[in-house]
């Protein structure tokens, strides 16, 4: 409201500026128009004067012509001769006066042609004195006199005219401004009573606006009776000027005891504390400043808001401890959750060790076997023929003795080959999971005499090299346990491949599988290390395993498995 009325006064000021300006130039323009009008009418006079005077000497003249006509004066004659003398500088003086004028230069030059002719003719008739004056010659004298008078009283006439011309357009431009002038101060009063009109309405909606102004300031102390915050207002001077009642209790005075004084007088305290420096930094810097204060005799956190005004600082007071505990709340939480996480990731550092072990023991597994395989069972096949050779010698006593070394080389072979087998069949890598499982379960019924019935579905593609070794280990560790229980007399394997999973299924026939006995080949015990290694490659194991039933295993291993092979 302020700026538009200052932005109001300042039109209003501009008008009264324009309009002294306008008036004193259409004042300063009629002055300036007078005075040329005034030189006109003094050039005319002039012009007029000297027309007059060309005129008389003229006259003169001819006077003194006469005169020497009668009476042969010499006198005369030399008053014939100064009288055109001062015509023709009267003729120049009048040239030199309406050089601003062709028309007139015109005039002013013929009548300088005319009187030098009739300068000459006067002179030629003042010469001839013997005889009478011819009577020709007195009529050209009074045509030359009628041209010169005709031609004066033409310029004149012409003079006067033009005089008479400026004055009318002087008088009419005079007229012009007194328009312009009188229609530009009608604009300028219709702006003025706009401008009044429109200060009256401001003024009025100032004053409409100041008693709402202070409505609100009623509804304003009446928000900050009634919210939860304490708040209190600090003049420039550190003096306190309103205080709600929640502030009452944050201080534990009452608001007469504190309105009115200054605050540092009242806790003297304070002023080099975090309050005093806080409230200053706000109103230095004008900027809102917060900051937080225990109380320790109300055992309670409260948080100060400092917000800077044109008057001072406005103060709101907030009952934190809810908060505060709430925030050690969600540390503790916090730190439970960090502990957590770090349990999770030991587990799954745990997890990614086992599955790491396994890795390690197949490819062990795999190393032992070919070891086995390859480089013990070569040198005992080498010692087999180097024996053999030996026998054919025909010494009865060294013969039984190498027949007996032979048949423990053989027997040493079979158990080698037996237990290569065992670690990592190399069919299980060359042809893939079902002639492995074929293989084994044929092996199996030959050195258990229990009867192994497998049944497959889909089972025409290579699978994962992972998936394969799962699948096999547990079909192994499976038959290994029901080898363990005498009851057990054949034994169901099915394997079936479906679009995303392998399903396994090992069934006892008998009193169930041994699940729970030790494993004769591996580190794990049987159930343990069969529900592990399908678990690790996000497969599911389940059992069913009743006293006096059959046992069942089902595993479903996915086709993709999460981890990598456990044999690369």
């Amino acid at each position: 409201m302020n700026a538009v009325s200052a932005h109001k006064k300042l039109i209003g000021l501009f008008l009264a500026t324009i309009t002294v300006l306008t008036i004193m130039s259409v004042f300063i323009h009629l002055s300036l128009q007078d005075r040329e009008a005034y030189r006109w009418v003094t050039h005319t006079y002039e012009v007029q004067t000297h027309l007059e005077a060309t005129l008389l000497d003229v006259e003169a003249g001819q006077n003194a012509l006469e005169d020497y006509r009668l009476n042969h004066d010499t006198d005369a004659a030399a008053t014939f001769f100064s009288a055109f003398r001062k015509v023709f500088d009267d003729l120049d003086t009048l040239e030199k006066l309406v050089a601003d004028n062709p028309l007139q230069t015109a005039r002013v030059r013929s009548l300088r042609r005319d009187i030098s002719a009739y300068r000459n003719v006067l002179a030629i008739s003042a010469a001839d004195t013997a005889p009478p004056v011819r009577p020709a010659a007195l009529l050209v004298e009074f045509r030359l006199v009628e041209t010169v008078y005709r031609s004066a009283n033409g310029m004149k006439q012409a003079e006067q005219e033009l005089l008479e011309q400026r004055i009318r357009a002087n008088r009419l431009s005079q007229r012009r401004a007194n328009i312009a002038l009188a229609c530009f101060l009608v604009v300028v009063g219709l702006l003025i009573v706009a401008l009044f009109v429109s200060v009256n309405e401001e003024l009025t909606q100032q004053r409409q606006t100041e008693r709402l102004l202070h409505a609100a300031d009623r509804k304003v102390v009446n928000v900050l009776e009634n919210i939860s915050d304490a708040f209190f207002a600090l003049s420039r001077d550190w003096v306190v000027t309103y205080m709600n009642g929640q502030a009452e209790q944050v201080f534990d005075k009452p608001r007469s005891e504190l309105v009115g004084k200054h605050l540092w007088s009242v806790y003297p305290d304070a002023v080099d504390r975090e309050f005093g420096q806080a409230y200053r930094r706000a109103l230095q810097e004008q900027t809102t400043v917060r900051f937080e204060h225990y109380d320790p005799l109300r055992s309670c956190w409260y948080e100060f808001r400092a917000y800077p005004n044109d008057d001072g600082l406005g103060v709101f007071v907030t009952n934190i401890q809810e908060f505060k505990v709430a925030e050690e709340e969600r540390e503790r939480l916090a730190r439970e959750t960090m502990l957590y996480s770090a349990a999770v990731r030991r587990n799954q550092e745990l997890h990614d060790l086992a599955r790491r072990l396994v890795e390690i023991q197949e490819a062990e597994r795999g190393h032992l076997a070919h070891e086995l395989h390859e480089e013990i069972g070569q040198v005992l096949a080498g010692l087999k023929l180097s024996l053999a050779g030996i026998l054919k010698q025909h010494d009865e006593a060294r013969e039984n003795q190498i027949l007996m070394s032979q048949e423990i080389v053989t027997q040493l072979m079979r158990q080698v080959r037996a237990l290569s087998l065992d670690l990592r069949p190399g069919v299980l890598d060359d042809l893939g999971l079902l002639p492995a499982v074929e293989w084994y379960c044929k092996r199996y019924t030959e050195q258990t005499e229990i009867t192994v019935d497998l049944t497959t579905t889909g089972m025409d593609a290579r699978l994962d090299s992972a998936v394969e070794t799962t699948a096999y280990r547990i079909v192994q560790e499976a038959l290994a346990s029901a080898a363990h229980n005498s009851d057990v007399k054949a034994v169901e394997v099915r394997l079936v491949l479906q679009k995303e999973h392998l399903i396994l299924q090992i069934t006892g026939r008998g009193k169930g599988l041994a699940l729970d006995s030790a494993n004769c080949f591996c580190d794990h015990s049987g159930l343990t290390g069969m529900q592990e290694r399908a678990t690790l490659i996000g497969g599911t194991f389940e059992t069913t395993t009743e006293f006096g039933q059959e046992g069942m295993i089902v595993a479903r291993l996915p086709i993709h498995p999460i981890y990598t092979s456990l044999d690369s």
